[in-house]
């Protein structure tokens, strides 16, 4: 496979690095690089190939301008202030899944540059979690796309968001063909925790259900405020798989003796 036609530009101080300088990018068939996008404003960049023709998308704002690159044709293109090209690559044929995570300074749009970024890059967003913590928004993507070089788009795509928009991101490809740690036919359980705030709630919680073999599929908590006292209330949710060679009676004494040590209550229903 032929290397990226792409170089790096360090930017002028006080200067965002809207990203790479396009030399010269071939568009060939199926099995050929990506046509590379350039989102630096004023770069100038050329496409030749003797492919079939690729089409590439210009998105400002609110309109779209497309232009067409045509099989052996050779032309100049123009970049200009204020237009992002979204996605040229080679699909290929194999589906590869990704983890990311995302962490930034809760702000109207943090949500929305996300979805766009796995839109332009041409990915399937599978599954999504996101919360508000403090004045921070974080969130965990499943996305899944096509290509070889599906892993490097998204890593440079994902430093230029850094740097625009002062986010932290975490990429992990996921292995193919990796089951779930839970075995199949697992029976789903629920906890529920509500008391005072106290230190080892989460964790003794959390133990009981490993060391009963239970896999932990997700867990959600929350700090308020009781209206009358104005103590602090913690509340937990958790939700497990727990084999079916397991007697949740076990696990449920183990639980009755940490609600009695932390003085909370401790409820353990199947789903």
């Amino acid at each position: 496979m032929q290397e990226n036609f792409v170089r790096s530009q360090r930017p002028a101080p006080g200067v965002l690095p809207d990203l790479v300088g396009l030399e010269e990018l071939r568009a060939v068939e199926q099995d050929a690089p990506f046509i590379e996008k350039a989102l630096h404003s004023g770069i100038q960049g050329r496409f030749s190939g003797p492919g079939q023709g690729q089409r590439i998308s210009y998105r400002r704002r609110r309109d779209c301008i497309s232009k067409t690159v045509l099989a052996g044709k050779r032309r100049d293109l123009k970049m200009r202030r204020g237009l992002r090209p979204v996605l040229i690559y080679n699909r290929g044929t194999v589906r590869r899944h990704f983890i990311l995570t995302a962490i930034g300074k809760d702000r109207p749009g943090i949500v929305a540059d996300l979805a766009e970024m796995v839109f332009d890059l041409g990915c399937n967003l599978e599954t999504s979690s996101m919360i508000n913590l403090g004045s921070e928004f974080a969130t965990m993507l499943l996305l899944s796309g096509r290509g070889d070089d599906l892993h490097q788009r998204l890593h440079m795509t994902c430093k230029h968001l850094e740097y625009e928009k002062g986010m932290t991101i975490f990429i992990k490809p996921i292995e193919e063909g990796a089951g779930p740690a839970s075995p199949p036919g697992g029976r789903p359980f629920r906890v529920r925790t509500m008391g005072e705030d106290k230190a080892g709630i989460v964790a003794r919680t959390a133990r009981a259900i490993a060391d009963a073999g239970g896999n932990i599929l997700e867990l959600t908590s929350h700090l308020k405020t009781a209206a009358s006292t104005g103590t602090p209330l913690y509340e937990m949710e958790i939700r497990f798989d727990l084999p079916r060679s397991v007697d949740p009676d076990g696990l449920r004494r183990t639980l009755q003796t940490i609600e009695e040590s932390l003085h909370i209550d401790i409820t353990l229903s199947p789903v």
